[in-house]
């Protein structure tokens, strides 16, 4: 979920070069929940335009190649602002789908039990 920094990208520079490295050694099909951009927001700020850095593209990049399913996403991504910087870097087997918690609670009411919170 910390590893889409936008502005400081640099902090994990090394996690993400060693995970790409990974994937595309083991060559497996791969997909991927729940990655999200963590960003300190602005009044300059047009999320429609933002994009990933180089490496992060990268990584997103291998895990897209090694889709199971060439028609289905692999990526699945927290929110609305991660799918567009993924689609803008030219990554386009994504979907935004939440945070994966969301789908480990067979409570019903969760969203309502929760919202006051």
């Amino acid at each position: 979920a910390n590893l889409l920094y936008i502005g400081k990208a640099e902090t994990t520079l090394g996690e993400i070069m060693s995970l790409t490295r990974t994937i595309e050694t083991l060559n497996l099909p791969t997909v991927l929940l729940g990655i999200g951009i963590q960003k300190k927001f602005g009044d300059d700020d047009d999320l429609d335009k933002i994009r990933l850095e180089d490496f992060q593209t990268d990584l997103m990049k291998a895990i897209e190649r090694r889709s199971p399913l060439n028609s289905v996403p692999t990526l699945s991504v927290r929110g609305d602002m991660t799918e567009n910087a993924c689609k803008n870097s030219g990554v386009t087997k994504c979907i935004s789908m939440g945070c994966p918690s969301l789908t480990i609670s067979t409570h019903l009411e969760l969203g309502s039990a929760l919202e006051p919170q």
